[in-house]
Formats: structure tokens, sequence, C-alpha cells
């Protein structure tokens, strides 16, 4: 989609109020012509606050409003007051085209919430999220999907003003952030590649100068994140104090990785000969909750294999184990996994044992001192148990290996719930958890895995000198 085509035409024959409610030429601000570079028709724009996107989106439907025949722009605002200012802004941009250029649009529609033009039958639309079903009857050019995040029912919106579009139709969706909500969903999705949408995120610093945003920052105090962030995890920031250090999550962000997810699995290097590996599962009984298991390499700490996917632990269960038994072809070395007893995983980590006919894996069992680094004799039980006294503990140790940086993660979705964990107060103490809407597999299972780096080793087989001596360096090369 090319929106280059519009600029000459809105700074041309448009007129915007600026902040100081005066009426001046609009011309387009850096944010903007970003946006016109970047946009590829289908776009997701994750913002910090006024920083143009509405005025702009309209500009460029008000464009097909005045010069494509039998065009529909529809524009579907959080609540009716701001619907009203939107269409306001419109007919502003009408009236100075007219003044501009001495021609007379002809209107056979002016209400508070619609416009016909009346020469080429174009109509432009602005509706509310506060009605779920609005849009779903019409054909509809060009979608606007104003604050998103606000919506009451965004799922809602999204399959009747969303299905209405025509196939070469323009869909945007602008907003700030809300919180852990089916937008944020929604975003993670887009992030993952999983949607039709392109995603676009405009920071603040590249809008704001230093001055005003420190001044708002004493102003806001916690909710500045998300008014004016400079990631897309600090914008969904919106209660509670981060449980893990805030630089170090950000030097993780810059060193994230893509991959995409292939049959649950997110592959992020190639593992190597030698290497030993210890994975933790953090099961989902379903309900809509995620299985998740990370594969922590003991040799290089690292986490280069990810798995998550909304599914049983049933489902992930033959996965893994095909998983474990590549790593172990790999490695030369077999596996140490656990699962998290409780969601039906003990039965499912009984299963994973069954499977391992081929001994490429060893399945980890429960220890006397179970979440501390004096984890001694193995028991009879398998899997990790994560209860009242161990998970503090094994929170704690994460948190300290993550503020450290002593593990090297690539997965976006695991940094991303490492930002929404927060410390909150409950009725009796303060409890580090997810933020409200947010997930913490991810999390969890890198807790997890972090325990049995601290506890479990590469079985001896009695034929390799350094193993037997405890030489493990010249064994764990990568």
């Amino acid at each position: 989609m090319n929106y280059l085509k519009y600029k000459p035409f809105i700074e041309d024959r448009f007129k915007i109020i600026d902040k100081g409610q005066k009426e001046v030429p609009f011309y387009l601000n850096a944010i903007q012509n970003k946006f016109i570079k970047d946009a590829n028709g289908w776009d997701c724009i994750l913002k910090a606050r006024q920083q143009g996107f509405s005025s702009l989106i309209l500009a460029i439907f008000a464009t097909d409003f005045l010069t494509k025949d039998n065009s529909l722009s529809v524009v579907v605002a959080d609540i009716a007051d701001n619907a009203l200012d939107l269409l306001g802004r419109v007919k502003n941009y009408i009236k100075s085209y007219e003044q501009i250029t001495g021609t007379k649009v002809p209107l056979k529609y002016n209400s508070k919430y619609e416009l016909a033009n009346s020469m080429n039958g174009a109509r432009y639309i602005i509706g509310t999220a506060e009605n779920s079903n609005f849009g779903r009857s019409k054909t509809i050019t060009n979608l606007h999907m104003s604050e998103a995040a606000f919506y009451k029912n965004f799922e809602a919106m999204m399959a009747s003003a969303g299905t209405a579009l025509v196939p070469d139709g323009k869909f945007i969706i602008e907003t700030t952030a809300n919180g852990y909500n089916d937008f944020k969903r929604f975003w993670d999705k887009t992030v993952m590649k999983e949607t039709a949408f392109q995603k676009l995120f405009y920071p603040a610093r590249d809008f704001y100068e230093k001055d005003f945003l420190l001044k708002e920052k004493q102003r806001l105090g916690r909710l500045y994140e998300q008014e004016y962030p400079e990631s897309p995890e600090e914008a969904f920031l919106n209660s509670g104090d981060m449980y893990f250090d805030r630089d170090a999550l950000r030097w993780y962000e810059q060193h994230s990785k893509n991959a995409e997810t292939e049959n649950g699995f997110r592959r992020y290097r190639e593992i190597k000969s030698g290497e030993f590996f210890v994975v933790f599962a953090d099961t989902s009984a379903g309900a809509g909750d995620y299985c998740a298991a990370q594969f922590l390499s003991k040799t290089r700490l690292d986490v280069p294999i990810v798995y998550h996917s909304k599914q049983t632990a049933t489902d992930m269960t033959p996965l893994l184990c095909k998983e474990l038994e590549r790593v172990c072809d790999v490695t030369g070395i077999p596996p140490c996994v656990a699962y998290e007893r409780n969601s039906g995983g003990v039965f499912e980590l009984e299963r994973l044992a069954s499977l391992n006919r081929l001994g490429k894996y060893s399945v980890y069992q429960m220890k006397a001192h179970e979440g501390t680094t004096k984890s001694t004799a193995d028991s009879i039980k398998l899997g990790w148990d994560t209860n009242s006294a161990t998970r503090p503990i094994m929170l704690q140790m994460l948190k300290e290996a993550i503020d450290k940086k002593l593990i090297k993660l690539y997965d976006k979705l695991t940094i991303n719930e490492l930002f929404s964990f927060i410390i909150k107060q409950t009725e009796t103490s303060w409890k580090a958890q997810a933020e409200v809407g947010a997930h913490d597999d991810l999390v969890m299972s890198l807790a997890g895995a972090w325990q049995l780096y601290q506890s479990e080793v590469p079985p001896l087989t009695g034929e390799d000198d350094n193993l037997k001596s405890g030489n493990l360096s010249k064994l764990w090369v990568g």
C-alpha cells in the first residue's frame, strides 16, 4: 500500500488545528512521515500518546472521500465523545479543502456520525466500539480502529467491522496500550506473525523532547511507561512493580532474536555436540492456557529452544519426546527433563518416561531440599513440585540470574513475560506474579530449568575419561 501518494494532497489542501488551537497547514511531522513509509495497508500501531496518527489516518481517508468513487471509510472510536471529535476533524479538513481549492463539496448527508459525498457516492462514517456489531452489514473500503486497546470487546469488533472490509481495503489498528487484555493478546500474535497485520511501534523518544518527557515522568509516576513507552513491553505495564530488573530486561530485549514457531517450537541456534541440556516444562490442563518448556544448555548457559503452545500436556508430551531424542542425537548426551507436577504434569511425565525406550533422556526425580542449591538425594517421585515453599525460592534464584544476565535468552515472548511479572501486595504479604491478564508459563518454565541447572549433571557413560574425572570443560564445547 503506497501512502506516500497522499502526502502532497494532504499538505496542499488540508489544514489542521494545532495544540495552540490555531488553524495551520497540515504538514506531516516526523512520525507521520515515517508511518506513510512503513505502512503496508494492514497495520497494527502501538504508540506513545498524541503523536498524530489519528489526524493522519483521518486525512488519508478524507482524501479518498473526496477523490475515490463509492469509497466507504469507517472509523471506530472507543467512546461516543471521541467519535464526535474525530468526525469534527474530518469536517475541518473538508472545510479547509473548500477554502484552499475554491471548490464546494456537495454533501448528501452531514450528520454527527456520517458524511456522504453526492458527487462521487463516497461515504465517511464514525462509530463506536460500544456497539460491537457496528459495521457488520457494510462493505468497507477503509477501516480505522482508533484506541483499540480501550474497546470493551476488541475481538467482537474485529469480527464485525473487520470482516466487512473489501479484499484490497486499508485496515489500520492504532492505539496506546491499556494493560493486558484482548488487544495485548492480539499484539503478541502479530509479533509472532500469527495475524495478517504488520506490527509498528513508535516510541516516545522519536517524537517528544527530553525535557518534556522528564516532566511527564514526574507527573505520571508508574503510569509514565504506558503513556510514553520506549518499548512495547513498557507500554503494557500498568500496575505493580516489576519483579525483574528493568535495565537487564531491556538488555535482553536488545539481544533477542526472531524465530518462526514450528509445531510449537522456536529454535534460535544450532545445538552442538557435547552440550548438556536441562529441560523444564510448565503444563496446561487446557482452558486457554499454554504449555511451555525451556531447553537450557548447561554448557553455554543459554536457551536456544523454547516450546510454547496452547495445547494440553497430553499433546505436548510426544512432541517433547521427539525433540529430546533429537537433542541427544546431536549432542551425544541425554538431556534431563522435568515437568511441573500440577495440572496433570506428574501423569504426563510418567508417560514421557515410558516413551523413553531408547534411553535418550533422563527424567528428573524430586530431591531433598528441593528449590535450593543444596538439593541432594533423589526421591522416588518424578518431576518438580511448585508449592508455597519452592516457588519463592525458584523465582528468587531466577531473578538473580536474570538481573545479573547470567543466562542468555533469545525468545521475545519469554522476555515479554519477564517484563509483565510484577510484585503485588495481597491481603497478607507481597507476591511475585504475572500482571492481570498476562501469562507466566514461560517465566515458570525458565525458573524450573534454572533449578535443574543447579543440580543436574551429564550422565556418566563409562566411556569418557573427562566425564569420569569430572573435567567437563573439555567435553562442554560450543
